[in-house]
């Protein structure tokens, strides 16, 4: 059992993960829209990085480096893990599960615990 699966293979998924976790910490954009300048080496965005790494075989299995949103989902319906960070099909499929139904929520992604971090 694990606590949280997302999207780790490398494709456009694991970069949806990677701007919400850095925007959830304060790292700001990769490139700011009005100095058209790259902003993505600061403090906060490392910190954001270096926590989900931190992750892999601890709370999510060492498999998510290969995970997408359809092997997050078959984790999920399994009963498998007690979080996992999805797109809005997900709901349709959690419903259409006997042990699932009416037996899960769904939040905002949490946020770093500084004042610029900001909920995903």
């Amino acid at each position: 059992f694990w606590g949280f699966v997302w999207q780790g293979k490398a494709y456009e998924g694991l970069t949806c993960n990677v701007v919400e976790w850095i925007n959830s910490h304060g790292g700001g954009t990769i490139v700011d829209a009005d100095t058209k300048r790259v902003t993505i080496n600061n403090e906060y965005a490392k910190k954001a990085l270096k926590r989900a790494l931190k992750w892999i075989g601890k709370i999510s299995p060492y498999t998510v480096v290969n995970t997408d949103e359809t092997g997050a989902d078959t984790i999920w319906l399994k009963g498998n893990v007690a979080f996992m960070r999805n797109w809005p099909y997900a709901i349709t499929d959690s419903n259409s599960n006997k042990q699932l139904y009416g037996n899960f929520g769904i939040t905002l992604m949490p946020r770093d615990n500084t004042t610029v971090g900001k909920h995903a």
